[in-house]
């Protein structure tokens, strides 16, 4: 365990040394969707929250 939190530890320092590692960051810190609503169903959510 103490090897792997030094190992994320200097990749954190250095930032990613590679390819790979670049794109494997990029693919764990993926932004969740924004939800959209229907009209109808904005009216409805409106109506449960009045």
């Amino acid at each position: 365990m103490r090897e792997a939190e030094l190992k994320y530890g200097d990749r954190l320092k250095n930032g990613p040394t590679n390819l790979q590692d670049l794109v494997s960051d990029l693919n764990t810190k993926k932004r969740k969707r924004r939800t959209s609503f229907t009209p109808q169903a904005l009216e409805k959510l409106n109506d449960a929250f009045e």
